[in-house]
C-alpha cells in the first residue's frame, strides 16, 4: 500500500512538473475522443430510431375513399384473414386527424385551418412474429394491394431499412475513425511521455545506479499515461454532453418520429469510453518506455 501511495505520488510529482505539456497532450486526447464519441452519440440515436420505428412488425393499410359500409366489413374480413395477421385496427379520418395534431404538439392547431380531412382512413395490422421477415412483407403487401377499396400499403421498415444502411455507413467509419484515433492517442501520450523521461534522463540514469528496479522507474510513468487517458476520456465525455444539451437536444423530429427520444449515450457506452481513456494510456507509456529502455 505504501509503495503504492509512492506511485501515485511520483506521478502527480512529473505531471506538476510538466504541466503544460501534461495539459496539451490531455486536451488533445479529449478532442480525439470527443470526435470518436460523437460518431458513438450519432450511431446510437440513429438506432433509436429505426427501433422507435419498426418496433412493432405493422402494416398501414390506407383505404380509398367513398367506401361504403357493407365494403369496408368486407375488406375487414379479408385482411383480418391473411396469413400473418396478428390484429387489426381501423383508424378512421376523423381518428387519423386527431392522432396527426397530438403528434404534432404545440403545432396541431395549424390543421384546424383546413376546411376538410385530407388524410385517408386506413387499418393497421399487426403482423405475427414469424412474418416479419422482408420476403413474407412483401408477400402480404402484394396481397393487400389486390383487395378491392385498398389504395397503398405502407410497412414501417419501408424507411427503416434506408435509414440502417446510413446507420452501417456511419458505424464503419466509427470504426475507422476509431482506428485512426486509437493511433494517434498512443502516439500522443508516448511523445508526452517521452519528453518527462528525457527532462529526468539523469534521475533515472542514478536511479538505476543505485539499484531501482525497471518496474520501480516504470510504474510512476504508466500511472501518468492512465491519467493523461482517463482525465481526458471524461474531458471529452463533459465536451460532449454539453454538445448533446446545446445542439442534440434541441433538434424537433419530423412528427411522424415525435414518440423518439433522443438520448445521451448509455452509461455502458460512457464507461467504456472512460476505461478506453486509460487503456491508450498504459498502451501509449508503454510504447515510450520501450523506446527508453532501448536507449
Amino acid at each position: 500500500m505504501h509503495r503504492l501511495i509512492y506511485f501515485i505520488r511520483a506521478a502527480l510529482n512529473n505531471i506538476s512538473q510538466n504541466l503544460l505539456v501534461n495539459l496539451v497532450s490531455t486536451g488533445t486526447i479529449a478532442i480525439a475522443l470527443l470526435i470518436l464519441s460523437a460518431f458513438f452519440l450519432v450511431q446510437a440515436n440513429l438506432e433509436n430510431v429505426i427501433r422507435a420505428t419498426a418496433q412493432d412488425l405493422s402494416v398501414t393499410v390506407y383505404l380509398k375513399d367513398g367506401l361504403s359500409a357493407a365494403a369496408l366489413e368486407r375488406l375487414q374480413k379479408e385482411a383480418a384473414g391473411l396469413a400473418g395477421t396478428a390484429s387489426l385496427r381501423y383508424v378512421s379520418k376523423e381518428e387519423a386527424l386527431a392522432e396527426l395534431k397530438s403528434r404534432l404538439g404545440d403545432q396541431g392547431a395549424l390543421l384546424d385551418g383546413l376546411e376538410e380531412n385530407p388524410l385517408p382512413s386506413s387499418f393497421e395490422l399487426t403482423l405475427k412474429p414469424e412474418f416479419g421477415d422482408k420476403g413474407a412483407v412483401k408477400e402480404i403487401r402484394k396481397k393487400l394491394k389486390q383487395l378491392e377499396g385498398v389504395d397503398d400499403v405502407v410497412y414501417a421498415w419501408d424507411w427503416a431499412e434506408k435509414l440502417a444502411v446510413f446507420v452501417d455507413f456511419v458505424r464503419l467509419a466509427s470504426l475507422v475513425a476509431g482506428g485512426l484515433l486509437f493511433l494517434a492517442i498512443v502516439f500522443i501520450i508516448a511523445n508526452t511521455i517521452r519528453l518527462t523521461v528525457l527532462a529526468r534522463r539523469e534521475e533515472l540514469y542514478i536511479m538505476r545506479l543505485m539499484g531501482a528496479s525497471e518496474s520501480f522507474i516504470r510504474i510512476p510513468f504508466l500511472i501518468e499515461g492512465v491519467l493523461q487517458g482517463f482525465f481526458g476520456a471524461l474531458a471529452a465525455l463533459a465536451g460532449l454532453l454539453i454538445l448533446y444539451y446545446a445542439l442534440v437536444a434541441q433538434i424537433e423530429l419530423p412528427f411522424g418520429l415525435a414518440q423518439v427520444k433522443l438520448t445521451f449515450l448509455p452509461p455502458s457506452l460512457s464507461w467504456f469510453l472512460a476505461v478506453s481513456g486509460a487503456v491508450l494510456g498504459f498502451l501509449g507509456t508503454l510504447v515510450s518506455l520501450g523506446r527508453f529502455a532501448k536507449s
